[in-house]
């Protein structure tokens, strides 16, 4: 019985993957088809991709190559309906726009074994996160989405918020370095208000302003998010905090507190819901409160009881505790305290 067949670097064009298509609709023993290096365009890849949208056995089809602009998500969109061993899909740099991503869309409706799917690098905008919502809304394996570096903006962030709203299986999602502003973090605060299974969101150099970040603020603040990536902390350079307790609120942002860095001259403000769990920070050097890591500042941690702990410098960004009263400029790198 054939299972393999390599018809790589021929001369095959639409009309004939046309006819190849006709005959894998209803073959159930070929297990892998090689057409790499062709002359197939994206009409032929559609045939392929019809035809095999009934068989169940074709488990590797490799497409790359070819002339067409769907090679990569066509063979991607085979292998996660028929493979049921794979686990884990890296399509990260493939130019992947949002014609291409239907393909492993619709592949993902009945898919129960992928649980961690890649597709950051690429040009994914808002109509590729509404076919990504279609595929999604139900889904029960999906524990690790990562769409960064991609072009979603506010609309399409409205779209993966809807996922949210009724998906209880992902628990990490990374948007960073998209479009995503005031707007879409409202989005994504309405769902997350509610969202009891999401540990990890990174939105991370997006366009996200103060109004979102306090809408973020106040959504997450009841919630069991732990690891929420989008600003930290920074140092005023004044005494604001010094008749303020600590923790106190300190800025116009409710969010915000004041906290002590161990080895500066001044309090500083602090953003509750921005740090990540205490199990992901390392404890500073009890001796000398000082960190290991280049880059890293100790600091008395409210989430951490008496431990102090080490924070990275790359965290820090000042927009988001605007202080109550005016201070002097903002330093936007702790670094300076200690000069």
């Amino acid at each position: 019985t054939l299972t393999i067949l390599d018809l790589s670097w021929n001369q095959i064009e639409d009309i004939s993957a046309q006819y190849l298509a006709d005959v894998l609709r209803n073959n159930q023993t070929l297990l892998v088809l090689d057409l790499e290096g062709n002359r197939i365009k994206d009409n032929g890849l559609q045939y392929l991709y019809n035809a095999l949208i009934d068989n169940k056995t074709l488990i590797k089809l490799e497409l790359q190559g070819n002339d067409g602009s769907y090679c990569t998500t066509v063979s991607a969109a085979v292998q996660i309906r028929n493979d049921k061993t794979i686990t884990k899909m890296d399509l990260r740099r493939k130019n992947i726009d949002d014609n291409d991503i239907k393909f492993v869309s619709e592949a993902l409706h009945n898919n129960e074994t992928i649980t961690d799917l890649n597709l950051s690098q690429n040009k994914i905008g808002n109509t590729g996160a509404q076919h990504l919502r279609d595929a999604l809304q139900n889904n029960k394996t999906l524990k690790i989405l990562t769409l960064s570096h991609n072009e979603i903006s506010d609309i399409g962030v409205q779209h993966l918020a809807n996922v949210l709203q009724n998906n209880t299986a992902l628990i990490t999602l990374n948007l960073k370095s998209n479009q995503i502003g005031d707007i879409g973090a409202q989005y994504l605060a309405d769902v997350l208000r509610d969202n009891k299974a999401l540990i990890t969101l990174n939105l991370e150099s997006n366009q996200i302003g103060d109004v979102g970040a306090q809408q973020l603020a106040f959504a997450l603040k009841n919630n069991g998010v732990s690891n929420f990536f989008y600003f930290s902390i920074f140092e005023v350079n004044c005494s604001i905090c010094s008749d303020t307790s600590q923790y106190g609120r300190c800025s116009q942002n409710s969010a915000c507190g004041c906290f002590h860095m161990i080895g500066a001259q001044n309090d500083g403000i602090y953003v509750d819901f921005l740090w990540k769990s205490c199990s992901n920070l390392d404890l500073c050097d009890s001796s000398t409160n000082t960190c290991d890591k280049v880059d890293h500042i100790c600091v008395h941690h409210p989430r951490c009881n008496s431990h102090s702990v080490c924070y990275s410098l790359s965290m820090i960004d000042p927009r988001i505790c605007p202080p109550i009263t005016k201070v002097n400029e903002a330093k936007t790198t702790l670094k300076k305290m200690y000069e």
